[in-house]
């Protein structure tokens, strides 16, 4: 199986170069490509920097390469046939993904903040072009440890089982506890709702910053940010396409 292996931390995160380095290792029956963004592209959501600007691309060892579009630019690369450009394939062959993995990302993507993560727009976009795509997070906070073995191993051990749960117009999306002690459980969730509670904060009179606030999250029963606060694994089927009130029927 080939498998496809993004983020949006940049091909230089460090949890990211162990996530692929293990895949490898676990999985040598499979033949991984990596291929993500040259700097960190979080909150870059699913911009496409290919319609603007041609996009570099850059090898970065055996079967890697960086890209200095999107997450989702890097996916689109590879679906369109980059990959057997970039591999130098002979002739004839024609390599493409059987899966598209995006992450493991730098903390939570819950609910609403899918509408800002490159991480979940690459797994979107692989979904988009039919393949099976899963987005998968740790959800950790800056000032605290990130417990990357358990994350690493547990998401590399339930890869088939996110494979097999993936349908056509939808995205796997798991979030993961930042526990070292062995997960709870897995279960099946909701997107849960998030406020946001940002600022801009002025450096000088022509330059701003965006200044991050509390998160507000509304507390239901069965939503993705319900589990992890119980310690368990959240995975959600997230719907492709956007959906009003009309289509929910209400």
């Amino acid at each position: 199986m080939n498998l496809l292996l993004t983020n949006d931390d940049g091909i230089e995160c460090k949890s990211f170069l162990q996530f692929a380095e293990s895949i490898r290792k676990a999985r040598p029956q499979d033949r991984l490509f990596v291929l993500a963004p040259h700097k960190n592209r979080s909150g870059i959501s699913h911009a496409l920097v290919g319609l603007h600007e041609d996009l570099e691309v850059l090898p970065k060892g055996p079967a890697a390469w960086s890209c200095s579009g999107s997450p989702a630019d890097c996916v689109g690369v590879a679906l369109m046939g980059g990959l057997s450009t970039l591999s130098k394939a002979p002739d004839g062959e024609i390599i493409m993904p059987d899966m598209v993995i995006a992450g493991i990302n730098v903390g939570a993507n819950l609910g609403t903040d899918l509408i800002f993560s490159g991480t979940a727009a690459a797994a979107r976009h692989g979904a988009l072009y039919g393949v099976p795509s899963v987005a998968l997070s740790l959800c950790g906070h800056w000032n605290e440890e990130f417990y990357w073995d358990r994350a690493i191993s547990y998401s590399i051990e339930h890869l088939d089982e996110y494979k097999a749960l993936w349908e056509e117009n939808y995205f796997i999306n798991v979030n993961l506890p930042n526990s070292k002690e062995p997960y709870k459980d897995s279960i099946m969730t909701f997107p849960s709702i998030r406020r946001y509670t940002d600022s801009i904060g002025f450096v000088d009179e022509t330059t701003c910053r965006l200044q991050w606030g509390e998160i507000v999250t509304t507390p239901e029963a069965g939503s993705d940010w319900d589990a992890i606060i119980k310690g368990k694994v959240s995975v959600s089927k997230i719907f492709l396409h956007p959906v009003s009130d009309n289509n929910r029927g209400t």
